[in-house]
């Protein structure tokens, strides 16, 4: 048997190849999705592998008919002893013809069946136009301003997964939708201080989105409410007065407020508070479009051996921007994402819509302005229920 594997983005376009190579006899001996990475590895894509065999056989099968006519013509021009030897040819062409045609009817049984299996996806959009149920569900994800490829995956893994439940009812599917969000969703948990030394951790992302107030809050809590040593590191010299907006905050909650722009700097500032269990290091705001920008602070993150970096993103950005920013700030080497001004939007699909095409995980949310308060470590079953709040 001739194998071959096929690859393509969807079932059909790798069905089409398989004829295309092999014709309409080919054999699907397996088929998978999976999922691979784009540009940088951030925009995940559903790629198809379909594994075909022909059998031999039936290629020579295909073949004969050419090949009976030659014999045929040959026995008009040799006489009796040739015209035989059609004769014997002929029950030999029945039983092929008898075995070609069983051999299709089994490889339409068999595609049949493995479109039945493989291919959720499409069937789903017709079960959601049908299914009132479904269409509620698809309406909240509609309603958060979910990302339409991302809507359709999960209507999908829906629409397989509902007709196995007993209670096909409006509680039913929103639990199995939460199920999924949370599949979805890879947080990291809270800083995890080091059992000696100080863990250096810095905030990094576009303007506006909130660095500042987020370190206050996260040095509060682990100064005030944990009863760790902090210190306050911070890089940002471009705002007028935000050093000594810093230093007020260090004096009422008692942190030491260092200021390091340069690399040299910024390693003797943290070797000077190598005592303490927590450094938190602020970063001036960089926008996504100036590279240079970006080299300049990646120089100076990069002088710290054992950085933890947070990319900081607001909730208020759209998806594509959103995608962006993570792209342009890749450089960095970042680990996480920490999303604030959940409390700003009513439509948090755009955070689920990212969260679901990136392998970063999520550390914090911020849903204020309030310090210490407003900021809570990021988990998966939070942001289901707000989704479906």
């Amino acid at each position: 048997m001739k194998v071959k594997v096929y690859e393509a983005p969807t079932m059909q376009e790798a069905i089409a190849k398989v004829k295309r190579d092999l014709g309409s006899e080919a054999i699907i001996l397996f088929t998978k999705k999976y999922r691979i990475g784009g540009f940088l590895g951030l925009f995940r894509k559903q790629r198809v592998e379909v594994t075909a065999g022909l059998d031999i056989n039936t290629i020579g099968t295909a073949n004969s008919g050419s090949r009976l006519n030659n014999a045929r013509n040959k026995a008009l021009l040799t006489g009796p002893s040739a015209r035989s030897t059609n004769a014997l040819a002929a029950p030999t062409m029945k039983a092929e013809s008898d075995s070609l045609n069983l051999l299709r009817k089994e490889v339409r049984e068999i595609k049949e069946a493995i479109k039945a299996l493989v291919e959720p996806d499409e069937q789903s959009f017709d079960v959601v136009s049908k299914d009132p149920l479904l269409e509620k569900v698809e309406q909240i994800l509609v309603d958060k301003e979910v990302d339409g490829e991302v809507i359709k995956n999960f209507m999908a893994n829906m629409a397989v997964a509902l007709p196995r439940e007993k209670n096909q009812d409006m509680e039913t599917a929103r639990h199995l939708l939460s199920e999924k969000i949370k599949k979805e969703i890879i947080t990291s948990g809270p800083i995890n201080l080091l059992p000696y030394g100080p863990k250096v951790v810095a905030l990094v992302g576009p303007t506006g989105v909130g660095k500042t107030t987020t370190l206050a809050k996260l040095a509060a809590n682990y100064s005030l409410l944990a009863g760790k040593k902090v210190a306050f590191i911070t890089a940002d010299t471009y705002r007028i007065a935000a050093v000594e907006q810093l230093r007020t905050f260090g004096n009422i909650v008692d942190i030491p407020v260092e200021v390091a722009d340069k690399p040299m700097d910024l390693k003797r500032v943290i070797q000077k508070h190598r005592d303490k269990d927590l450094i938190l290091i602020d970063t001036a705001g960089r926008s996504p479009k100036n590279q240079k920008q970006v080299g300049e602070l990646n120089k100076l993150l990069s002088a710290v051996e054992g950085i933890e970096i947070h990319l900081t993103l607001s909730a208020t950005t759209g998806k594509k921007d959103l995608l962006t920013i993570i792209e342009k700030f890749k450089p960095l080497n970042f680990h996480h994402l920490l999303f604030t001004k959940l409390d700003e939007t009513s439509g948090i699909g755009a955070l689920l819509s990212v969260a679901t095409q990136v392998d970063y995980p999520i550390s914090y949310f911020t849903t204020g302005q309030n310090v210490p308060d407003d900021i809570e470590v990021a988990k998966s079953d939070r942001l289901s229920t707000m989704m479906l709040n």
